[in-house]
């Protein structure tokens, strides 16, 4: 299932992603320049396989600390599902650039995100338990997905959520990939059943955290060469090489590259 709901997180980057990138697809491309969030729908119903009727709100515009999401249901596993997006703006990158620790329960969190958690959980939480409470989604459950911010987001309103609503604790689960080191280690741990984190090999955004960056630029000075004139960067033994860091790094940072290791893990 875990491509399945990995599909479901990559989704919502709408009709720039999904025609322009995925399969370049020409003529729904440049048609999409003229109606954005309409061929962002389209892109998100032809990719997902789902019907109108199935979206219960979506915001595709992304702004401060309020990253595009989007509540559905998921007819075919039975689930409410809140996919958030990645970055894909300038408001996102505000949202991440803020990364400074606040207080979260009785640990810290990444600020800014905690922000934009707390922004979509208004927007997604009264919406998911009034559907459930109809008679016809009264089994279904609820699922949390996102991808790299989108994962961060999601994983913070999962706890938020699950704190509240202890009794759907047993119907809830969150997916995230390529998800930023945004908790202390005791929050990380709290809901760790609830909560499946992938991380694609030597994707630097997982790795990323607050203690990382102030640690980089004494990282970057610890270098060695070798007898073929390649330089290494590292620490404790453990060495990259300098020609191939960043970009394999951001390489596999990218939306494209969890849809296929997942389709590896099924």
């Amino acid at each position: 299932m875990i491509n399945y709901w990995c599909k479901w997180a990559l989704a919502i980057y709408g009709w720039k992603y999904l025609w322009s990138w995925m399969k370049f697809e020409v003529g729904k491309t440049l048609t999409a320049f003229w109606n954005s969030d309409s061929s962002n729908q389209d892109a998100l119903l032809e990719y997902l396989d789902i019907s109108p009727d199935d979206i219960i709100k979506v915001q595709w515009k992304s702004d401060k600390y309020h990253p595009a999401y989007i509540i559905a249901f998921d007819h075919r596993t039975k689930n409410i599902v809140v996919s958030i997006r990645g970055t894909m703006s300038v408001y996102d990158l505000i949202t991440d650039a803020n990364n400074k620790n606040e207080k979260f329960m009785d640990g810290k969190v990444h600020s800014g995100m905690r922000r934009a958690a707390n922004n979509i959980y208004r927007d997604v939480v009264g919406i998911m338990l009034d559907k459930r409470k109809d008679k016809d989604y009264s089994s279904y459950g609820f699922r949390f997905v996102g991808h790299s911010l989108g994962a961060g987001v999601a994983s913070i309103i999962t706890h938020m959520f699950l704190d509240n609503y202890t009794d759907h604790i047993g119907k809830t689960k969150t997916y995230c990939f390529g998800c930023p080191p945004i908790f202390s280690k005791n929050i990380a741990e709290k809901w760790e059943n609830n909560i499946v984190t992938v991380v694609n090999n030597k994707d630097v955004i997982p790795r990323l955290s607050i203690g990382d960056q102030l640690y980089l630029p004494g990282l970057i000075l610890h270098y060695i060469k070798t007898d073929s004139g390649k330089t290494y960067i590292g620490r404790n033994k453990e060495y990259f090489v300098t020609e191939s860091l960043i970009t394999t790094s951001f390489r596999e940072h990218m939306p494209n590259k969890y849809y296929e290791i997942t389709q590896i893990l099924c």
